[in-house]
């Protein structure tokens, strides 16, 4: 999706990868496990069910859902608001590696962490306004 692009309801299938370009946007997007969305631009409404959302410096994404051992890596210089994260931590080799989940290296704001769900923020990053549930876990590295 380029600047000033916009795609509206796409579902990503395994082995699939949506990039959002600077400038451009998305919303409602499911992305299924094995495929990717990579951010730069902003998206609204995406639900991870098992798939990966790279949110790079620059990128907002708003209203991400993360489910069924999908992940949602912040990096330094972006945002992401009104997560729901409902996967990581359940134990086994996939939370103790990191592997699922929401991993912030730039700004995570009101997040919600639900039983199941993991959030790792790292030094660098921040997290403002996080509510842990019952069998949820934040872990915060400094």
């Amino acid at each position: 999706i380029q600047n000033g692009g916009i795609a509206n309801n796409t579902t990503v299938t395994g082995g699939g990868l949506q990039r959002v370009n600077a400038g451009g946007s998305v919303s409602d997007t499911v992305i299924s496990a094995g495929g990717g969305q990579s951010l730069q631009g902003q998206a609204v409404n995406t639900t991870l069910n098992g798939g990966e959302q790279w949110v790079h410096e620059g990128g907002i994404a708003t209203g991400t859902v993360i489910n069924e051992k999908g992940w949602q890596a912040v990096k330094s210089g972006a945002m992401a608001t009104d997560t729901v994260v409902n996967t990581g931590a359940e134990g086994g080799p996939d939370a103790e590696n990191g592997d699922t989940g929401q991993f912030v290296r730039g700004n995570a704001v009101r997040t919600t962490i639900n039983k199941n769900g993991r959030q790792i923020v790292a030094v660098e990053g921040t997290a403002n306004t996080t509510v842990v549930y019952a069998g949820g876990d934040q872990t915060v590295h400094g």
